[in-house]
């Protein structure tokens, strides 16, 4: 299988409400889709969509990686054992300057394209949708928080993630109080502090609340080397997400590992620090950046491929979406993601939302 054609469509998809993300201010998604052909005639699609405040490159940069390994690919042969993500794509992509954005759309793209030709091939009728359990994502003011939280569990959420960093320890301490005294079903809560705090402040807030409605307490510290001592005086389970360059051997107290496809660098990427993480029984969540839905079925298939159902992913972020690139929503209900397998349903598009800005043809 070869590829014939390589075409590039940017997007802005609005929010339904602002948001902040490490001090930047959000109110859309500005992405690049890319879309594959192959001279029989199969497509695969990925996304582009670096997120402001978390990852350096931009859109615009994305469309210029894209562009230039996009006349790379063409004419190559693509071999389905890339899906196999055992370092093919490191020997794909030998000589390419690609961000991780850039990186985790192409690999998304390639994979959509062997599943493509796969299940067309195949003519199999098409699986009922797994289930992955998810956790509900609170953000802003307290009122709409508890608000929220509410309606969550209302709805059959069993873990909530709430993000703190921005506020003062003592207000912090008050909101998780406040949610863990929710007169509602039992649930384990995920407080984000996103490295906000020095020592003395993350143990004042593991000292003033019930461990035992916490699920792990991600990124406290503002120095992740001191995470261990940390541990050792509060007893507190804490977790890794946008500190983790490798996960560290023998690190008391780390429960689970957030990683984010769009973030690390593709699924290649996210596959060896799955492998690292199941050597030492550390927990993995698969998190989103508030991509549309393409990305979020691909990282959605990902995980149940290579992760058990119990964990509660981080994909909630698909309710910040006014739109979708997708003609069809994602179906989130009750806590639970239903992943689309096939991929006929991550293959029809909002056309009027998308803009051709390349079209490489071999």
């Amino acid at each position: 299988m070869k590829i014939s054609k390589v075409q590039l469509f940017s997007f802005e998809l609005p929010l339904t409400r602002t948001l902040t993300v490490m001090g930047r201010i959000l109110n859309s998604r500005p992405g690049i889709l890319i879309r594959l052909e192959s001279a029989e005639g199969y497509e695969g699609f990925g996304e582009s969509t670096p997120l402001p405040g978390l990852q350096s490159e931009t859109a615009k940069q994305c469309k210029a990686e894209l562009c230039t390994s996009g006349k790379s690919l063409l004419g190559q042969k693509i071999q389905p054992a890339l899906a196999q993500l055992n370092g093919r794509f490191r020997q794909l992509f030998s000589g390419l300057k690609l961000s991780s954005a850039s990186r985790f759309g192409l690999e998304s793209a390639l994979l959509n394209l062997i599943l493509n030709a796969k299940q067309t091939r195949e003519s199999r009728p098409s699986a009922p949708f797994p289930r992955l359990r998810i956790n509900g994502l609170l953000n802003g003011s307290t009122q709409n928080i508890l608000q929220n939280a509410r309606m969550l569990l209302s709805r059959g959420y069993t873990v909530l993630k709430v993000k703190l960093g921005h506020r003062p320890v003592d207000e912090a301490i008050d909101l998780v109080n406040a949610l863990c005294n929710l007169p509602l079903t039992n649930f384990k809560l995920r407080p984000d502090a996103n490295r906000a705090w020095n020592m003395e402040q993350a143990l004042r807030f593991a000292y003033n609340i019930p461990h035992g409605k916490i699920d792990y307490l991600e990124e406290p510290l503002q120095n992740p080397r001191q995470l261990e001592t940390f541990y050792k005086q509060s007893a507190l389970a804490y977790a890794l997400d946008e500190s983790l360059s490798e996960i560290p051997k023998d690190a008391a107290g780390l429960k689970a590992v957030i990683l984010k496809p769009n973030f690390v660098g593709g699924f290649e990427n996210t596959q060896s620090f799955i492998h690292q993480a199941f050597g030492q029984n550390i927990r993995i969540v698969l998190s989103d950046t508030f991509n549309s839905g393409l990305s979020l079925a691909t990282i959605g298939r990902f995980a149940v491929q290579n992760l058990g159902p119990e964990t509660a992913h981080g994909f909630d972020t698909y309710r910040f979406l006014k739109e979708d690139i997708l003609r069809q929503p994602l179906q989130i209900k009750q806590g639970y993601f239903a992943v689309p397998l096939t991929a006929e349903t991550t293959r029809q598009f909002n056309r009027p939302l998308l803009k051709e800005v390349a079209c490489l043809k071999n």
